[in-house]
């Protein structure tokens, strides 16, 4: 294989199947993760070349608005690099082009991640995996164990309650042939790299067994989580316990959106603004660092405010402290980015804009 193909044939998986494994990674998640590795190799090739070129495209066109570059400039570019690389040859590039495209990289993974999370975020909490088959996901115990596909009955019309928890009765076989049953709340359940079943964890345990003359007498498990495996048991009995909707503050409703939106949008400005900066390399890590910061005691700052559990006297005391500390932050970020007069410069380009 010659120098130029392999180079090229690297650059593809970088630029094309490294951010399809990002949005795969970020979209199969919490209980659903087993199915990132799941299918051969081929297919797992394919999905990760289909969304990564999507993703791709979707990159370069925010890539373009963002740095005014036209279409015609990058596929020129990408042309020139594609042949100096299949006849052997190092293209070359100025500090500035590799700049740009480790931005573009960046970008690209970012996409994939935000799209990847937001997608499952939306088809669960719309719960379109639920309603539409082609949407669901492969692991079937989680729409078990949790009866979500309970809203496909007609029967079940309920818009006051919500799922609380999930109480399973199992019956085990020990390895002397004899059975036991068990009864508790379901805490977790684990399953194996085949997206079977392997085990499962109860809380407030208890087991039912028989005396020897017939009668039955219960027994409380001691102990913080009882763990199951699968193998062993024989059937399981299901019952799910449902509560009262809590209510929800109007304000948060509205603000909550508009809250995870500047955090998503945020992360890419920070890690990207101060690349773009004439300071030292020193004081754009450490302008990251502290913008990194501020964003998380900003997230610090709001999460607790309608927090209606925590009775912490100093809740606010707490809560305006972050507030503070952000802002601090935020402003020591700019000032060693010499960028104070930034929303100057937005406000004049974004007027331009019209």
């Amino acid at each position: 294989m010659s120098f130029g193909l392999t180079i090229v044939t690297i650059v593809y998986i970088v630029f094309l199947i490294v951010p399809g494994i990002f949005f795969k990674k970020f979209y199969f998640q919490s209980k659903f993760s087993q199915e990132f590795s799941n299918g051969n190799f081929a297919d797992r090739i394919i999905t990760s070349l289909f969304w990564g070129a999507i993703i791709q495209l979707i990159s370069i066109i925010a890539f373009k608005k963002i740095f005014n570059f036209s279409f015609i400039d990058i596929l020129d570019r990408v042309k020139k690099i594609h042949s100096f690389l299949v006849t052997n040859s190092i293209p070359d590039m100025s500090y500035i082009q590799l700049k740009y495209i480790l931005i573009l990289f960046l970008i690209s993974i970012f996409i994939s991640a935000a799209t990847g999370y937001l997608t499952h975020r939306i088809i669960r909490g719309l719960k379109l995996d639920v309603k539409l088959v082609p949407l669901r996901f492969a692991n079937e115990w989680n729409y078990i164990f949790r009866d979500e596909l309970s809203i496909l009955r007609k029967e079940f019309v309920n818009k006051t309650k919500v799922f609380n928890t999930t109480e399973l009765d199992v019956v085990v076989k020990d390895h002397d042939g004899k059975t036991n049953f068990f009864t508790g709340i379901l805490d977790d359940y684990y399953l194996d790299n085949n997206g079977n079943l392997d085990r499962i964890c109860l809380e407030g345990t208890r087991r039912f067994s028989k005396n020897s003359d017939g009668s039955i007498y219960e027994k409380e498990i001691v102990g913080d989580k009882f763990i199951i495996p699968y193998s062993n048991v024989l059937n399981i009995n299901i019952r799910y316990n449902y509560i009262d909707k809590p209510t929800t503050h109007t304000l948060k409703k509205i603000l909550d959106p508009i809250f995870y939106s500047v955090l998503i949008i945020a992360i890419p400005a920070m890690l990207i603004l101060p690349w773009f900066t004439s300071v030292s390399f020193f004081y754009k890590c450490l302008s990251i660092f502290l913008l990194l910061f501020s964003w998380s005691s900003f997230s610090a700052f709001y999460l607790p405010i309608f927090d209606k559990e925590n009775t912490n006297h100093n809740k606010f005391g707490l809560i305006f402290l972050s507030l503070g500390l952000s802002i601090i932050l935020c402003l020591s970020a700019l000032y060693l980015l010499n960028l104070f007069n930034i929303f100057n410069y937005l406000s004049l380009n974004f007027l331009n804009l019209f």
